[in-house]
């Protein structure tokens, strides 16, 4: 057996920023990074008293074609929750989220494996929010530029079901890739798009079982796969020395050291009910057209090249580019090319 599938269980909490004109709750552009600090907020960021939450519809459209596309549970009700802490980037005290009730459950993502087969990766549930500023740590203290603030956020879990790096890196470059065919996000990592918080476990021996930790917003692959590396040499370590696991814990990443730094004791979050956002009933109809537009899925497409007689090698490349796959569909559509006998 594997010795790294002994000894790590990770699931993933994903968020990925929508490619939306306009940010969840309100009408300011969403930020793209292409434009000053702290230019491009309103009120509802920084927390005015009286200011109210509109809900842009188009956030909801993209997040229920990514839900159509991974065969998840559409809930009838869209409802909002407030998840109240206190820290610099929430001004207003709370984060509109969903916590009651997600938009949606279970579903799956087929994985394509670099053996040629195809296994379905479970989710718990894909759910709608909004972004917070971004804190900068400086030796003078903590800068927040707000120009992120409000950016609709789809966040999508797993179930933790990953035994090793590789799969896990895998499952989260073909989500990029599903994410950009789909045109639901532009997904890049190194501009805040995708943001990974990993929570993860390990079991060494019968005496050395660790709780369940978490590393949050891990903007790189590259990151990702040294917090597991560094993690499990760490747990390795103190069960050689005999020392009991930590608590459980968040954890932050150090780009320049390569080590997790504590961050704090894992704990509950308080929710209320968004009272100003009324219950949003989803119509069969318009979930029917959204799915219309869904183009050839990826695995789909990968099983009829290979059902063709395409080298499955060639074939994975065909779906990690998300432009060529699209121009094979509109070459098809055209009757122009075909990627059948």
């Amino acid at each position: 057996m594997n010795k790294e599938k002994s000894q790590i269980l990770v699931g993933l909490e994903i968020h990925i920023t929508l490619k939306s004109k306009k940010k969840i709750f309100n009408w300011t552009d969403t930020y793209t990074e292409n434009v000053a600090p702290n230019s491009q907020i309103s009120p509802w960021e920084l927390g005015y008293l009286g200011v109210l939450p509109i809900i842009n519809p188009e956030c909801i459209e993209l997040a229920l074609k990514l839900a159509l596309a991974l065969q998840a549970k559409i809930s009838p009700v869209i409802i909002f929750d407030r998840k109240i802490y206190h820290y610099y980037d929430l001004p207003k005290g709370y984060q509109i989220t969903q916590y009651r009730q997600t938009l949606a459950n279970s579903g799956y993502l087929p994985l394509i494996t670099p053996n040629g087969e195809v296994k379905n990766i479970p989710l718990k549930n894909l759910q709608l929010e909004e972004d917070t500023a971004k804190s900068f740590y400086t030796e003078e203290g903590i800068e927040l530029d707000f120009n992120r603030a409000g950016n609709p956020l789809i966040e999508l879990v797993t179930e933790p079901i990953f035994h090793n790096s590789e799969e896990t890196m895998l499952f989260l470059r073909q989500l990029q890739n599903l994410l950009r065919y789909l045109d639901i996000s532009e997904a890049k990592m190194e501009k805040g798009q995708l943001r990974v918080d990993l929570n993860f476990s390990l079991n060494l021996a019968d005496d050395y079982q660790t709780p369940r930790y978490e590393v949050k917003n891990l903007n790189s692959f590259n990151s990702i796969e040294r917090v597991l590396k560094y993690e499990t040499n760490k747990h390795q370590q103190l069960w050689k020395e005999k020392k009991t696991p930590p608590l459980s814990q968040t954890f932050g990443f150090d780009e320049k050291k390569q080590i997790t730094i504590p961050q704090r004791e894992k704990t509950d979050y308080f929710y209320l009910p968004e009272s100003n956002i009324p219950p949003i009933k989803i119509n069969q109809k318009d979930i029917q057209k959204i799915a219309k537009k869904i183009p050839v899925l990826p695995w789909i497409k990968w099983e009829q090249l290979i059902k063709n007689g395409v080298n499955p090698a060639k074939a994975n490349l065909i779906i990690e580019k998300p432009m060529l796959l699209k121009s094979i569909n509109f070459l098809e559509k055209k009757g122009i090319f075909s990627t059948e006998k």
